[in-house]
């Protein structure tokens, strides 16, 4: 389990396809993937509101 919802992956899937065709199809999903990590870090690290940012502010 992933925990991420299967119409951004349906999205992505189709968005491969159209871009690359089967090869497409298939970078798709992990590309999304390490999109969503990346935005994820960024936001933690940037605007205070990632997992690191909580547990520092729970520990003091």
């Amino acid at each position: 389990m992933t925990g991420i919802h299967p119409a951004p992956v349906l999205i992505a899937r189709i968005a491969g396809a159209r871009a690359g065709g089967v090869i497409g199809v298939l970078v798709a999903v992990p590309l999304m993937i390490v999109v969503i990590v990346l935005l994820e870090e960024f936001q933690g690290r940037f605007v205070g509101t990632g997992d690191k940012a909580s547990a520092e502010a729970s520990s003091r």
